[in-house]
């Protein structure tokens, strides 16, 4: 029978014996020989690339195993994998990292915030706007440095519209300041060359281990020891072992990242740290790791 919640984009479909999808509604099949997703479910974030294709666009999706990485590129970066309670995104690290280790994203490049708006844009409702920048100082930028990353306005003309950067070309400072930087989205409100601008890069991409001194967002834990320069999956919900910082976790209790051992996490005594999750086990000391709730 129809599945009444979700009206004409039901589906109908079952898994055969061998995990065969048996297609009747409106779930696409899992790979061209109809292998459901057996163990989890996967989704894409909205507005991503994957080797210059759009997702949504025909992207086949391979199985997703949280505890294997590689060098090539098999999902967009964001993609959310879940598993019974735990849940993992897809990351491509910027440095090698151990297990059990909270994750953030790369570190703002200080050259890229706070840039001048080189022209005035009006209101636009195309899905895609060209936004001229200026860097600051003697700073360049890679072919979509900044891809799937963000583009936001942090003063005058247009304040607080932020989008998702779509591309952009490599740009030499020393050539010329300005750069065009093609957004997802429409302005609602024109921008002027008194509008202040910065770039954040995609989070999942080159992140690094979440310093004691944190430069950026937690974004999850590592389920595997993980090399330079690979994708892997991190975990940010569910139960996941995690290195203790500074002194026992109370169980129940709020855990935050650590002021004191980069990755690690600790008890908190406040809420000025973000908080990760709670505790689930607090009988390890310093160093060892125990069991925490993420909730990232």
């Amino acid at each position: 029978m129809a599945n009444p919640l979700y009206g004409q984009n039901k589906f109908d479909n079952s898994i055969g014996a061998k995990g065969q999808l048996v297609k009747n509604g409106g779930i696409p099949r899992q790979d061209s020989n109809g292998i459901a997703p057996i163990g989890g479910y996967i989704v894409p974030p909205i507005h991503t690339t994957l080797n210059g294709v759009a997702s949504g666009a025909g992207i086949t999706l391979a199985d997703a195993d949280p505890y294997t990485e590689g060098t090539s590129q098999l999902f967009p970066l964001g993609t959310e994998l879940h598993r019974g309670e735990n849940a993992y995104r897809y990351v491509f690290m910027g440095g090698a990292v151990t297990a059990g280790l909270l994750v953030q994203q790369v570190a703002m490049v200080t050259h890229h915030s706070q840039n001048t708006t080189t022209a005035t844009t009006a209101v636009t409702t195309t899905d895609t706007t060209d936004i001229s920048i200026e860097t600051a100082g003697d700073t360049d930028l890679t072919l979509n440095q900044y891809q799937d990353g963000y583009l936001f306005i942090n003063d005058a003309a247009g304040q607080g519209q932020s989008w998702k950067v779509a591309s952009h070309p490599a740009h030499n400072h020393g050539d010329d300041p300005s750069v065009v930087i093609t957004v997802y989205g429409r302005l609602t409100t024109a921008l002027a060359t008194t509008s202040e601008n910065t770039l954040v890069a995609n989070p999942y991409k080159d992140v690094i281990v979440a310093p004691a001194s944190e430069t950026g967002a937690v974004i999850g834990a590592t389920v595997i020891d993980s090399a330079d320069d690979n994708y892997c999956w991190v975990q940010f919900k569910g139960p996941k072992a995690m290195l203790v910082s500074n002194a026992a976790l109370v169980t129940g209790g709020n855990v935050v990242r650590s002021t004191n051992d980069a990755g690690g996490v600790q008890a908190a005594a406040s809420d000025i740290l973000y908080p990760v999750g709670q505790a689930m086990a607090s009988t390890v000391v310093d160093t060892e790791y125990a069991m925490v709730w993420l909730n990232i």
